[in-house]
């Protein structure tokens, strides 16, 4: 069993809400919602009070991370928010810029600049 259906197991054998185990933690329900879904993992020190709060030894919640773990970056973004995201998004831009020879990364600022002029224009409304 992954984190997210570990948490929500437990949360619900201990007969707590979302709400419950998010005041308890000095926490939004909406960040208990989300270790639940697999969309955020836990830091650490909210991995203790987890494992604290719902009366389960804390290496289960380990493994239980460890199976999930593989979709997630260090910054705990998912793998699917993570690729989405505008940082990885223009680190993938110029990671595939920086792999174009001289011609085509001519043509391809240009192509960029126009982008940015069509973007300008549309959000000044004058398209």
């Amino acid at each position: 069993m992954n984190l997210a259906d570990t948490i929500k197991y437990y949360r619900l054998q201990a007969g707590l809400t979302q709400k419950d185990l998010a005041d308890y933690l000095a926490l939004t329900p909406g960040a208990i919602s989300n270790y639940e879904k697999g969309t955020r993992m836990p830091d650490n020190r909210i991995m203790k009070d987890l494992s604290e709060a719902l009366h389960v030894p804390l290496n289960v919640l380990i493994d239980a991370s460890i199976q999930q773990e593989e979709g997630f970056h260090e910054d705990g973004l998912s793998e699917k928010e993570y690729a989405s995201s505008p940082k990885q998004l223009e680190k993938e831009c110029m990671d595939t810029f920086r792999r174009l020879d001289v011609n085509n990364k001519r043509t391809g600022l240009n192509n960029l600049k126009r982008l940015l002029q069509k973007q300008t224009e549309k959000e000044s409304g004058q398209t």
